[in-house]
């Protein structure tokens, strides 16, 4: 009888995982390889991550990184003086009607030489005074009036309480026959108005 061939022995199945090969490398290889290209992955997707990160911060700040928003800023922070001391106040403040007050409380007196007793007395008011006390002729009905003097003088300084005198003359007529009566030594004194002795001129004292 003849004898059975013996069985070829195949490839042994034993020794370490890490040292068998899969394909032309080992088993340890290609874990090392695997490794590296995770850590590269993980690398590169931090520092995109990080660099939007930044762009959008830059775009955020009005494109200058480190600043802050400038509409988180009260607009009251962003004034900027030059000078450590406020500016000075004005030695004098207009105010209406063409008077005008200084700084230390006193108002300088309107000129109102020239207008009527009603637009003279609203001049004062505006002004911060008086109304003035009026004096002059009587006044008979449909005549006008002018002032032909004030005392305080037009210019002076004086304080809301200073008592102040509009002297003033009544006009009757018009044209070339117009006449303006004057008080003259407690007396009215009438005259015609000329283009040289005009309305409103101080009364003449013989």
């Amino acid at each position: 009888m003849s004898e059975t061939a013996p069985e070829k022995s195949g490839p042994s199945s034993g020794g370490n995982v890490f040292t068998r090969k899969l394909g032309p490398l080992p088993m340890w290889v290609w874990m090392i390889i695997a490794l590296t290209v995770a850590l590269v992955y993980h690398m590169y997707s931090a520092s995109k991550k990080s660099s939007s990160s930044s762009t959008a911060s830059t775009s955020g700040t009005g494109g200058t990184a480190g600043t802050t928003d400038q509409s988180l800023v009260p607009q009251f922070v962003n004034q900027t003086y030059t000078n450590s001391t406020p500016p000075a106040m004005p030695s004098t403040i207009t105010i209406q009607n063409g008077g005008t007050q200084s700084t230390g409380g006193t108002i300088n007196m309107p000129n109102v030489v020239g207008q009527s007793t009603t637009q003279a007395q609203a001049a004062l008011k505006g002004a911060g005074l008086s109304s003035g006390t009026l004096s002059g002729p009587k006044v008979a009905k449909g005549q006008a009036t002018v002032v032909a003097f004030q005392n305080p003088k037009a210019g002076a300084a004086v304080s809301p309480t200073t008592p102040i005198t509009i002297g003033y003359d009544t006009l009757s007529g018009s044209g070339k026959s117009q006449t303006e009566t004057q008080m003259v030594n407690g007396k009215p004194v009438t005259k015609k108005v000329t283009a040289s002795n005009p309305p409103g001129n101080p009364p003449s004292v013989s």
